[in-house]
């Protein structure tokens, strides 16, 4: 599939899902009332739409969407409503063109927004994939299952919607949730990042797999986890256990931990043991909204040991890694500072 196309099939998805929604009254009022409102063929100059592209969004719009919306024609209340959505019909072609430009924000960045479970679909691999993603600060989502995430600052998770829960309950991760698994002795609960699967049956657990970082880990607070590295078994962990994979060379290190330190994100407390100087930034960036620069490479070889109450301020933290690790800091702007010596 050309990633045009792929763009094209996301942007119909999500046009129809948010369609639906609105169709069956499950979309918040003020999102609602956004739809109702929003007149798309107010185009800025700054986006060009061919009328090939046109055609072609009318095209989707028209073979995907308009299914979707087909009323109960037996219901008096769905004629009524088939009525009111008349006006919009025409909107959704168009918006398929603009989501997939750079500008679809500028259209839909209201709308939706009541709800931080909205899925997003997404066009990699199947197109029943769900996209579970959390951009703006930790969110909380249910699985069709009954299962609870918790899904980190930049991190998301994602399922085929079909393929969930049928044999088997498969997720993929891209950043770092708490799990709470439902339990399920019959259905197996498999999370995939990278070449690491963790396979449970009902359980609570922390998965940290951020691509940016040189190692992932699996900490477990409740019940048993199993680690496998491309199907073969590396560690089973309970309560209290983590593992640490290395993605250089595979070594694998497994040390009993405290399960408040190692969900303190979800707390918006800081709190790092033995973590390498990319998660200490990466951890800032989330907490605070700053990016750390290290000038001349410094701190690049030390392991951090820092642990931090709730809501610890930005300057407290940096006053006492300076600290420890005789390093000093300055200002470049309100969203970036400079370690050095």
């Amino acid at each position: 599939m050309k990633k045009e196309d792929g763009s094209y099939w996301e942007a119909l998805v999500r046009i129809t899902r948010l369609f639906d929604r609105y169709d069956k009254y499950t979309l918040d009022e003020k999102s609602r009332e956004s739809l109702e409102k929003w007149n798309p063929e107010d185009l800025p100059e700054r986006i060009e739409v061919t009328d090939e592209i046109l055609d072609r969004g009318c095209q989707r719009i028209t073979d995907g969407v308009f299914p979707k919306l087909e009323p109960r024609k037996s219901e008096k209340v769905e004629r009524e409503r088939r009525i009111l959505l008349a006006p919009l019909y025409k909107y959704a072609a168009v918006a398929a063109v603009l989501l997939i430009t750079a500008f679809s924000v500028i259209y839909f960045g209201d709308i939706g927004k009541g709800s931080k479970k909205e899925p997003v679909a997404n066009n990699e691999g199947s197109n029943n994939m769900i996209i579970l993603s959390a951009e703006d600060g930790i969110r909380h989502a249910t699985l069709p299952d009954g299962t609870s995430l918790s899904i980190n600052k930049g991190s998301k998770v994602s399922y085929d919607e079909q393929a969930f829960n049928r044999k088997k309950r498969e997720v993929w991760i891209e950043g770092e949730a708490y799990f709470d698994v439902a339990r399920n002795p019959e259905k197996l609960f498999i999370i995939h990042n990278e070449n690491l699967q963790t396979v449970v049956r009902g359980t609570s657990f922390n998965v940290k797999a951020y691509e940016e970082l040189s190692e992932m880990s699996i900490a477990v607070r409740t019940g048993k986890v199993e680690v496998q590295e491309n199907d073969r078994i590396i560690a089973t962990l309970t309560p209290n256990r983590q593992l640490v994979y290395a993605k250089s060379d595979g070594s694998v290190h497994e040390s009993t931990i405290s399960w408040e330190d190692a969900g303190a994100w979800m707390d918006s407390r800081l709190v790092l043991q033995n973590a390498g100087i990319d998660e200490f930034l990466l951890r800032v960036r989330q907490l605070y909204d700053i990016e750390i620069i290290l000038d001349n490479d410094v701190l690049r070889n030390e392991r951090v040991v820092v642990s931090f109450e709730k809501n610890a301020g930005f300057a407290q933290v940096m006053d006492m890694v300076c600290l420890l690790y005789n390093v000093k800091y300055k200002k470049i702007s309100p969203e970036r500072v400079t370690i050095y010596r």
